[in-house]
């Protein structure tokens, strides 16, 4: 076999075995991306404009954790300005940056 057939079919069954991980879920948290030019305030208005609940900050600025209801809340967030939405990989709390929590 070619190594360009092994290299494909690797990077497929590498994708495969990804995307279910990132894909979020209606009963889970999710990451929230925005543009690295609106930051956490931007981050935090479009989790409100689409209706969902700030869980948490994080130490990267246009990055925050939140919730939502249903199975439309992804789609939510990206017509509010998200660029990307994943399953949350880390808990809520803890990688918080609002102010007021610890550290």
């Amino acid at each position: 076999m070619s190594t360009f057939f092994l290299m494909t079919n690797g990077l497929l069954a590498a994708a495969a075995l990804t995307v279910p991980v990132l894909l979020p879920r209606p009963d889970a948290p999710v990451l929230v991306m925005v543009a690295p030019a609106g930051g956490p305030a931007e981050a935090m208005r479009v989790v409100a404009v689409a209706g969902g609940v700030l869980l948490d900050g994080t130490r990267f600025g246009p990055v925050v954790i939140a919730a939502g209801d249903g199975p439309g809340f992804a789609t939510r967030l990206y017509a509010a300005g998200a660029v990307l939405v994943t399953a949350s990989p880390v808990r809520p709390g803890c990688s918080s940056s609002l102010p007021g929590t610890f550290r």
